[in-house]
Order: structure tokens, then sequence, then C-alpha cells
């Protein structure tokens, strides 16, 4: 039973998750799941998970420890995993900047020039 379960579950499941893609494939499916329950007849519900507070006692951000956190998901992604994506997305320009594809100035020009023209 386990060997099975492994075989047609687990093992096919893996392999995706080991695509490169998979993450980008999981962030549109999500994006489309959200746009769908937000502009249905659970928006309502969709909207109140994500704005529940944790406390309700307190209204924006609570306080544990001397630490003002967030007290509800929405502004946990806010506060917490935009800051985190921003550092990603600093980190992964700083590394094509150094030894990626626009390492080099020749590579560079046309994105620069592009920003340029659009600014």
């Amino acid at each position: 039973m386990v060997s099975l379960l492994r075989r047609k579950f687990l093992s096919p499941l893996l392999e995706f998750l080991h695509d490169s893609r998979a993450v980008g494939i999981i962030l549109i499916v999500a994006t489309l799941l959200s746009m769908v329950l937000a502009n249905t007849a659970f928006s309502d519900a969709y909207t109140s998970f994500w704005t529940r507070p944790f406390d309700p006692h307190h209204s924006h951000h609570l306080e544990i420890a001397g630490l003002q956190l967030p007290n509800s998901p929405l502004l946990w992604i806010n506060d917490g995993l935009m800051a985190f994506f921003f550092f990603l997305v600093g980190m992964e320009i700083k590394r094509e900047l150094t030894i990626g594809e626009l390492s080099s100035l020749k590579n560079r020009c046309c994105p620069l020039l592009l920003h340029w023209v659009a600014w």
C-alpha cells in the first residue's frame, strides 16, 4: 500500500517540484484561484479570511514581548513576506550583474537603454 502510494502520488509530485518551472506554475495557479475566489460568491469569506485579526482586542498590530507584530494574515504578507520577496529580487539582480548574463557591459546596454527610454 505504501509503495503504491509512493509510486502513484509521491514520486510524480517530487518530480514536479524538482522541475525549475514548478514555482512559476504554482504561482500562476494560486493567482488564478485567488482571482476566482475574490470575484465570486465566496468574496466575502475570502476577504474576511485575509483581514481577520489574530487577536480581536487589537486593531492593526499586536504587541508581544515589546515587538509590534502584524495582526492579520494580510498584514503578515504585506509587512514580512513582501520585504523578503524584494530582498530576493535584489539579490537576483545583483547575481545577474556580477556573474550572470548581464555581467558584461555589452549585455547590459539593451536593458539599460530600454529603462532610460521608458523613463
